[in-house]
């Protein structure tokens, strides 16, 4: 009996997993039209989504309009949709619509749609007839591409999807973390430090790294240091000259092509000469009366910067105070 139950916990932790190790995440499309109008409807998972309506990923369909004019929609729990997806929770067995038609004069209504990758989101993905094919219509939507009913007989269609676990590969980013845009240099030697997300950066050639960084300034190739980087870690410029500068990190694949759009990110800078200390000036006036002198302070620093003062008298007596009053 207690193995029974072990084998029983085995298999319930075995469910769980597969029940939460999935999250699908695409939408595909139809392009339906029919005399002088078209709808596109939109299908596909979310690991956000539920199978009911959600403001977020779902649009509902409005009532057909009085024949004869066109109209498709979408069909999913006995209401109409231009949109609707559905709950990307790992299910992974048939998931199955319905497309409701209506033709216009011409009783005509083109179906097509572009299946550049759904073998990778969709084990299969069937349109059929309303009788699951027995009537003639039962198309592999991985390979074609569209479908033309001229029979008004055919008012509704069963979409039947079938889902991977598949979510849209993460896009590469980069983020310049040092200098700050808008920052005011006091050198024209620095360095930038900067932040990937999904990329890795491999030596020349690389076959197992998504490529190189590229380092401009001023929206040219850097003239102050490397302008093709191969590895992770603050990218040193030297004698950037005075004034106002851009500069951009680039994200390359690795031939050094950038990508399309371009994964880069800038800051403007702005580099300002050495601030050069200038010595204080050393001044005092004084005033006696009897044995006692009274010296004040007139020292002054261009810079601004806070004085200390060390007195010497010329008799042995010194103070540390900024007027002091020895007798």
């Amino acid at each position: 009996m207690l193995n029974n139950l072990r084998v029983k916990s085995v298999l319930l932790s075995f469910a769980l997993f597969l029940s939460f190790g999935f999250g699908q995440e695409f939408s595909a499309s139809l392009s339906t039209t029919g005399g002088d109008s078209g709808y596109e409807l939109i299908f596909g998972f979310h690991p956000d989504a539920t199978d009911g309506y959600d403001a977020d990923f779902d649009m509902y369909a409005p009532p057909a309009p009085p024949p004869p004019a066109f109209d498709a929609a979408l069909g999913w729990g006995g209401d109409r949709f231009y949109t609707q997806i559905l709950a990307g929770d790992g299910d992974l067995s048939v998931h199955e619509y319905s497309i409701s038609l209506s033709y216009a004069s011409d009783n005509t209504i083109n179906i097509t749609w572009d299946n550049t990758g759904w073998s990778d989101m969709m084990s299969s993905c069937q349109l059929q007839d309303a009788f699951g094919g027995l009537l003639g219509i039962d198309i592999d939507m991985t390979t074609e591409t569209s479908l033309t009913l001229t029979n008004p007989a055919f008012s509704a269609l069963l979409l039947k999807v079938t889902p991977n676990d598949y979510s849209p590969p993460s896009e590469p980013s980069v983020s310049i973390t040092s200098p700050e845009d808008g920052a005011v240099l006091g050198s024209g030697d620095f360095s930038i430090e900067y932040s990937l997300t999904d990329f890795t950066i491999g030596a020349a050639g690389c076959e197992d790294c998504d490529g190189h960084v590229h380092v401009l300034v001023d929206g040219a190739a850097n003239a102050y240091g490397d302008y093709m980087v191969y590895s992770e870690g603050p990218i040193a410029l030297t004698g950037v000259p005075v004034g106002d500068h851009s500069i951009t990190v680039q994200l390359v694949d690795p031939s050094h092509s950038p990508f399309d759009p371009s994964v880069e990110s800038t800051v403007n800078v702005t580099v300002q000469e050495e601030d050069v200390n200038e010595a204080p000036m050393a001044g005092f006036s004084w005033s006696a009366d009897e044995l006692t002198v009274m010296f004040t302070n007139e020292s002054s620093d261009p810079d601004g910067d806070a004085l200390s003062f060390s007195w010497d008298f010329g008799d042995g007596g010194t103070s540390m105070d900024e007027s002091p009053t020895p007798t």
